[in-house]
């Protein structure tokens, strides 16, 4: 009895406590529910941590100063899935205004969101200590590239020399703008369809990790004055405008990374950095240089040294740049080690004036096949001082280490090289394995370089001293400083995050940057004459598993004959003959097709393709089967100063007849033996519809267009490709039938001095109608 009066006093105390535990439990105050903010108009701040639940699909930033505003401190801010939105789906890239959220506060926490359609998607002022994590920036503003797969435009160059005043940002946006911060961090950030990824602008102490702005035409990671960053295991492929695959290859200043004007003290490490104009491309700053209006340069012992410094570059992948894997002027004491470079246009490495680099342990496969001058294979340093290159290998570049000095009187002239300059070169080249190139090491005007114990083998030169260049052999074997963290650091990281798209050749630049391979994609493969017809290609770009079937999900593995009902092919004014190639075709290519048009005069081709898995695909092409007759001609006398004598030359060449006036020389001519010092002379007559219309040229060296002897466009002086547009007015005429209009007669003048040289005429109708 007494154990039964002990158990049940046991467990009326229990229930007793659970009781009271039940009581206080209720009595205690419970956590706060989240507080849910409404986003359905511009100008909402915030100031405590919320939900926020985006109701509106379009909500423009009218007055430009953000539709979202985080001014409190300490916030934390979720998204989750959901779209800001800033411009409806038909305002075009380069109209997209204003600025999807704008953070001041400080300790700011920003959890998930996809911004879509402003200039600037995030952007963070002095805001200390923020936390960006799985944002996604896309469709945002981007430039209209005017570059064509045959011809660049030079107004397409990117201009990142000042940014001081936000020039970056205010000319060509941004997905993720950080403005005078410190301590921030941002980790699986992503930015698509924007021009600028990720942009630091003056920042210091940011950690950013597993971020991926790639398939951008700027830059994917952007640096201005920016000290003591980590950027480690991101994704920045892909950021290139100025390309086109064999045609050239110029980059235009684009780049995976950015680093200008004395960024200190960063490591980069592990990242894929590929298929970029450059992939980085650090330059010490027009400050630095005092390449500057003349009441800003300092004092002489203040360019002492400036530039970018100290910065670690690691286990990166700098492969398939259009030009450089990296390039790294006018700075000091950098640290380039155990990167890999494969395949870059122009060389791997571009050190112009760089001190005191340690160039360590990196790969340096098959670079500088697109080399441009001087500058071509694995690493090229011009006017370096006390270098080390050391422990890397070289496998079948154009040359594996070119060092040179030459004259340059305006870099010559400013305070950045009257300090830092030296005579003398003393760096080393030791330890390194080179294995196949048409010259080891080039040594052009560079004395004293210290050479020693390099393996090299199945070079046509190893080595080749021009000039004053002098050779110090190495006393002893140098020794590499340890690179800290790099081994952790490689072992979850991002190198060559794309290997499936190795190669220069899956750079396909389109008018609103470069192809994301993400979706298929029809586009123009250019246009030929051959045996009295325009021969115009197509293809489909993408990947099998994107012809998925739509009822069963399934890669659709269709032979090309019946892949060709996808297509439809609509020339109004000719006939055409359409073939489908069915050989194999080359990895990311699922359709390849030709159209031939032999009806003389200008046509418009419209191809379609049905996507089974989104909307109809069109590219149109424009086909220009006006017939001219042509003359091209060795130039007896400088044209610009005895135009009457270099037309003499002409009418003794007797002319040849041409479908199209498109000739790309590039660095060749007309003919083996005529590449410079050439000209031409082609005339036409065609009868035009009445109307408005545009003459477009491209032309390096001098033009002239005459329409009915009316001068249009003169341009008659040594230039680079340079555009010009015309238009002019055929009038109507009502009593003439469109056979019996008098005709138009163009007349075009180009000569060419040397180097590049192109000439393309072409033309082209308006939607104005004259007046009758």
């Amino acid at each position: 009895m007494n154990g039964i009066r002990i158990a049940a006093a046991g467990l009326i105390a229990i229930i007793a406590a659970v009781a009271a535990f039940t009581v206080d439990a209720a009595r205690a105050p419970r956590p706060p529910r989240e507080v849910v903010v409404r986003i359905d108009r511009d100008n909402i701040r915030i100031t405590h941590n919320c939900l926020l639940e985006i109701v509106s699909p379009v909500i423009e930033d009218a007055d430009n100063n953000g539709v979202i505003q985080i001014v409190g401190d300490n916030l934390t801010i979720r998204l989750g899935d959901q779209i800001l939105n800033g411009a409806e789906p038909d305002v075009p890239p380069d109209q997209r205004r204003g600025f999807g959220i704008v953070i001041t506060g400080r300790q700011t926490t920003i959890i998930g969101g996809d911004i879509r359609g402003y200039k600037v998607g995030v952007h963070a002022i002095e805001a200390d200590q923020l936390i960006l994590h799985q944002l996604r920036v896309q469709d945002g503003f981007r430039q209209h590239l005017r570059s064509t797969p045959e011809q660049e435009d030079l107004a397409d160059w990117l201009a990142p020399h000042h940014n001081d005043a936000g020039e970056w940002a205010g000319r060509y946006g941004a997905g993720v703008l950080i403005e005078r911060c410190d301590d921030v961090s941002l980790r699986k950030v992503t930015c698509r369809r924007v021009q600028n990824g990720i942009m630091l602008d003056r920042v210091t102490r940011a950690h950013i990790y597993d971020c991926d702005a790639s398939f951008l035409s700027g830059w994917g990671l952007s640096m201005w004055r920016s000290t003591d960053n980590v950027i480690r295991g991101n994704a920045f492929d892909f950021c290139i405008r100025g390309y086109s695959h064999g045609v050239y290859n110029r980059g235009q200043d684009s780049a995976g990374i950015l680093m200008f004007e004395q960024c200190e003290r960063n490591e980069i490490v592990d990242n894929s950095v590929t298929h970029g104009g450059d992939g980085l491309f650090a330059f010490a700053g027009a400050e630095a240089l005092g390449d500057v209006d003349p009441n800003a340069v300092h004092e002489d012992a203040w360019y002492l040294s400036r530039g970018n410094r100290h910065n670690m570059i690691v286990g990166n992948d700098f492969s398939f740049a259009a030009a450089h894997g990296l390039e790294l002027t006018f700075s000091f004491d950098n640290r380039i080690s155990g990167n890999r470079f494969v395949d870059n246009g122009i060389c791997g490495i571009w050190a112009g004036y760089s001190q005191r680099t340690m160039i360590d342990g990196n790969d340096f496969v098959d670079n500088g096949q697109r080399g441009v001058g001087l500058e071509h294979g694995g690493i090229n340093i011009e006017h370096g001082v006390d270098n080390t290159i050391i422990f890397n290998r070289f496998v079948d570049n154009t040359c594996a280490i070119h060092l040179w000095r030459d004259e340059d009187p305006g870099l010559a002239a400013l305070p950045w090289t009257r300090v830092n300059a030296r005579p003398e070169s003393r760096s080393t080249v030791a330890m390194n394995i080179i294995d196949g190139a048409a010259i080891g090491v080039h040594l052009r005007d560079e004395p004293d370089v210290i050479l020693g114990e390099n393996r090299i083998a199945e070079c046509d030169r190893e080595l080749l001293l021009d000039g004053s260049s002098t050779v110090i052999e190495a006393n002893e074997a140098p020794k590499a400083r340890l690179v800290p963290d790099v081994e952790r650091a490689r072992r979850g990281g991002r190198l060559g995050a794309r290997a499936e798209l190795a190669g220069r050749e899956f750079i396909i630049m389109t008018p609103w940057g470069p192809y994301d391979w993400a979706s298929p994609l029809l586009i123009s493969d250019g246009t030929t004459v051959a045996d009295n017809a325009t021969v115009a290609r197509f293809r489909l770009l993408g990947t099998p598993d994107m012809l998925a079937s739509d009822d069963h999900n399934e890669t659709t593995d269709e032979p090309a004959p019946e892949r060709s009902t996808r297509f439809r092919i609509d020339c109004p004014t000719a006939d055409v003959l359409t073939t489908f190639d069915d050989a194999p075709l080359p990895t990311g290519t699922l359709a390849r097709f030709t159209c031939f048009i032999r009806a003389p005069g200008l046509h418009e081709l419209t191809t379609t393709f049905d996507d089974p898995a989104g909307p109809p695909q069109r590219v149109t092409a424009a086909i220009d089967n006006i017939p001219w007759l042509v003359r091209t001609f060795a130039s007896p006398v400088d044209p610009r100063e005895d135009v009457d004598t270099w037309r003499e030359a002409a009418a003794a060449v007797f002319p040849s007849e041409t479908l199209g006036l498109h000739a790309h020389y590039g660095n060749a001519g007309p003919r083996d033996d005529l590449v410079d010092h050439f000209g031409t002379i082609a005339e036409t007559s065609i009868a035009l519809t009445p109307g408005v219309w545009r003459l477009r040229t491209m032309s390096d060296d001098g033009i002239r267009v005459w329409v009915d002897d009316v001068l249009l466009i003169d341009d008659w002086t040594w230039h680079a490709p340079r555009a010009h547009i015309a238009e002019f007015i055929v009038p109507d005429t009502p009593d003439a039938h469109e056979d019996t209009r008098d005709p138009i007669v163009i007349r075009v003048e180009h000569f060419e001095l040397d180097g590049y040289s192109t000439l393309d005429v072409r033309l082209e109708p308006t939607a104005i109608r004259p007046r009758r």
